[in-house]
């Protein structure tokens, strides 16, 4: 009985560490709370109060959420699978592999940059959903909605410039190589 129970629960063991390690290298909580685009999607959110705040007939801010996201997420997962081919072999070998502290390579910085991207946008997504359900139009729970939804829209702009920070490695390989 015990195999069994310990059997069918096994691949949540897998998607907690994936998620565990995810999230280290990302950076964690002090990543996430001193992130300028966090800042800037509270900002944003306070702002655009009227958007979360006041009753609309017939609309709520998640209406936006799932007209955007699901057109971001496959947009994103399009070009994250670009990413992980980009540059030649020599290139990537030398971008991968852990430091000697242990650290994360660049190549993994760059990869739970659009980890996170893609996360919170279906975060995003299924909190719009759950607000949907339980029409929640307005409130403290509008407000946490709606700003994990400008969040998830800011994580593209960095995103981006972890492609120009790979694009910038590759340059100067590139550079490096024709020197030699």
């Amino acid at each position: 009985m015990f195999k069994s129970f310990k059997i069918a629960f096994s691949p949540y063991k897998y998607v907690g560490e994936s998620i565990g390690r995810y999230w280290k290298i990302y950076g964690g909580w002090h990543a996430l709370l001193y992130s300028p685009y966090f800042h800037l999607s509270l900002i944003i959110s306070l702002i655009c109060y009227p958007v979360w705040y006041v009753e609309h007939e017939g609309w709520a801010w998640f209406n936006l959420c799932i007209s955007v996201i699901p057109n971001l997420v496959g947009f994103t997962l399009g070009g994250y699978a670009m990413i992980l081919a980009f540059g030649n072999e020599k290139f990537r070998s030398l971008l991968a592999g852990a430091g000697d502290n242990g650290e994360a390579s660049p190549f993994m910085i760059v990869n739970a940059t659009f980890i996170h991207f893609i996360v919170m946008q279906i975060l995003s997504l299924l909190i719009a959903l759950i607000e949907i359900g339980w029409a929640i139009k307005t409130g403290v729970f509008a407000f946490i909605g709606f700003t994990i939804f400008v969040y998830a829209l800011l994580t593209g702009i960095a995103a981006a410039f972890a492609i120009l920070r790979l694009a910038g490695w590759f340059d100067e390989f590139i550079t490096k190589q024709n020197k030699n």
